[in-house]
């Protein structure tokens, strides 16, 4: 039985959406609700305004992150 493959994106929207995501996490950041996560995060590179709730990830620790996630 042969396996269709199709694609919703090309490779230059993947690339784009990618490096637009990564804009915006180092950027305009996010909020995380929980403080031992902000520490963890600060230790890691990130860029966090405790009183805010609020970090900025740099694309470093974003892809190392996603690397690490992928050997699991």
């Amino acid at each position: 039985m042969a396996k269709l493959k199709t694609s919703i994106l090309s490779d230059s929207e993947i690339a784009e959406i990618h490096k637009t995501s990564l804009h915006i996490l180092e950027r305009t950041g996010v909020v995380v609700h929980h403080d031992h996560m902000l520490v963890l995060l600060a230790e890691a590179g990130a860029t966090v305004d405790a009183h805010a709730k609020h970090a900025r990830l740099p694309e470093s620790l974003v892809m190392e992150s996603v690397e690490k996630a992928g050997k699991q």
